[in-house]
């Protein structure tokens, strides 16, 4: 079981955006992080003066530095599985003119940082 925690917010974005896409992009990203030893998730909002951001923070496994910047790639995996899941991640989130990005926390876990400009 993971514990998923999502911050509150006033804050106001509009982008159009498909909702299946939506669901898709959520459940792939929380759906790694349950293959990655994962018991707590932390989901919430930043904004500054020209983005807003989505942030996706876990306290599992931190992701090997050298294949950090290659989780998005096309077919790439490091569970066994078919390498499309974050790759259709990056493409929900470019069509809707984002960006997404992944860090390792320091001690333990990763985030995913969705941005949008405003």
């Amino acid at each position: 079981e993971i514990n998923i925690n999502i911050e509150k917010t006033t804050y106001e974005y509009r982008c159009k955006f498909v909702p299946i896409e939506i669901i898709i992009l959520i459940d792939n990203i929380l759906n790694n992080t349950s293959k990655h030893h994962v018991k707590h998730v932390d989901i919430f909002w930043l904004k500054s003066d020209n983005n807003i951001e989505l942030h996706i923070e876990n306290d599992g496994d931190k992701i090997v530095d050298e294949i950090l910047h290659r989780i998005f790639d096309y077919r790439f995996s490091t569970t066994g599985g078919g390498g499309i899941g974050l790759y259709y991640v990056k493409e929900i989130i470019t069509r809707m003119n984002g960006l997404i990005s992944v860090r390792n926390k320091k001690g333990k876990g990763v985030e995913f940082i969705i941005t949008f400009k405003k």
